[in-house]
């Protein structure tokens, strides 16, 4: 952690830090393959320019869920071995609570429209 001192100075000599936004999006995953793939995707998100954190700690969804809410992220991305199975992932609104099912191949283009990430 630094200290006060050393960031009033830093900010004297003009260092401007970035402004610190909170996550749009938390990807839970359950099951060793779906932790796995998880990581892809969290990667992949990030790549497209949105702001992605998930579980580091293997807790069971309702864990992951609650952090997702802590968190204040917008969409939940639910990762487990029988969405890898079916090659889809589902999406949960985190205001509104619906979810919703979608193509795996589909989560970038779906995510990037609704936050407004980059598209290559």
């Amino acid at each position: 952690m630094i200290s006060k001192a050393v960031l009033v100075a830093m900010e004297s000599q003009g260092v401007k830090f970035p402004i610190q936004r909170s996550s749009q999006v938390f990807v839970a995953a359950i099951g060793e393959k779906a932790v796995r793939e998880s990581v892809k995707i969290v990667q992949e998100l990030r790549q497209r320019g949105l702001l992605v954190e998930r579980d580091y700690l293997a807790r069971s969804l309702k864990s992951q869920l609650k952090t997702a809410d802590r968190l204040g992220v917008l969409y939940t991305v639910i990762l487990g071995e029988i969405e890898l199975q079916k090659q889809e992932v589902v999406i949960r609104n985190m205001s509104s609570g619906e979810q919703k099912k979608i193509a795996y191949e589909n989560l970038v283009v779906y995510l990037g429209e609704k936050l407004g990430g980059k598209e290559r």
